[in-house]
């Protein structure tokens, strides 16, 4: 009974603290931003102190720890996994699963791309519901990662901008000779038939296309995914493109299984 507590107690604020200071580390948007405030004077010691961005970091854990207590409240560990053009994404590992949390500085200029609009459009198709795809309202559901929370922090707290966070599905991720295939597939799905070919004629090309031939037995047997993935990509970059997302490459795609078969889904 004491060793299961030891593993499966809440993670402490020094972990935290850990992964804020890791995500200062890269040059983000959302990092930039709170590295902004670090000659501030009014954040007295973090200023005149010889790592700043450990001071920082415990500072935006101090204003922002309501937020940090409810994203990790059944959390057993939290690691910084990399940063993006606007956010940053972190791996929350709880007693029941894997999650994807990102946060994302909101800029005014940007607020029709920006985080907290992207989790509106895509919670009101996923909230409670990951099965629910078959309905016009819910096609993008299939698309993104199914949001199981959000919220915002801000920082400092006097005339901030404000910071989004979303709680998001993990999806398996996609390496080597598969990533650079898949690449290969999306930039060929882009450039020969995206912008000027409807959705059901591109499906036809299925049949006619050697080189998506050759990707889609290729990825297929090696991805272990379903035999319709490559028309549900297709389908998924559609709805995407409607929703007005068009960020498409291989690293913004991840691996949905049901059993041991998979679809591809864009997560970012």
């Amino acid at each position: 009974m004491k060793l299961y507590n030891l593993l499966f107690e809440n993670i402490g604020k020094d972990d935290v603290i850990n992964a804020i200071f890791n995500m200062l580390e890269k040059s983000t948007r959302t990092s930039r931003y709170i590295k902004s405030f670090i000659n501030d004077p009014s954040l007295g010691s973090i200023s005149k102190s010889s790592n700043k961005d450990i001071g920082l970091a415990k500072y935006f854990y101090n204003q922002t720890k309501n937020e940090w207590n409810k994203i990790l409240s059944n959390a057993t560990s939290i690691e910084h996994l990399e940063g993006g053009a606007k956010g940053n994404a972190f791996n929350i590992e709880t007693t029941d699963g894997n999650y994807i949390l990102k946060l994302e500085v909101e800029d005014d200029w940007d607020s029709e791309s920006s985080a907290k609009n992207r989790a509106t459009i895509a919670s009101t198709a996923l909230f409670s519901t990951p099965k629910a795809r078959k309905t016009k309202i819910t096609k993008l559901a299939a698309a993104v990662p199914m949001i199981y929370d959000q919220g915002s922090m801000i920082f400092p707290k006097k005339g901030g901008k404000e910071i989004s966070w979303i709680l998001m599905e993990k999806f398996e991720t996609i390496e080597g000779s598969a990533y650079n295939n898949l690449n290969d597939l999306i930039s060929y799905i882009v450039d020969q038939f995206y912008y000027k070919t409807p959705l059901k004629d591109i499906k036809k090309n299925i049949k006619t296309d050697n080189l998506l031939k050759y990707y889609i037995k290729r990825l297929g047997s090696s991805l272990y995914l379903k035999d319709n993935w490559f028309s549900e990509l297709v389908a998924h970059m559609w709805t995407l493109k409607q929703a007005g997302i068009e960020d498409f490459s291989a690293g913004n795609v991840g691996i949905r299984r049901s059993g041991r078969e998979g679809t591809l889904v864009f997560f970012d």
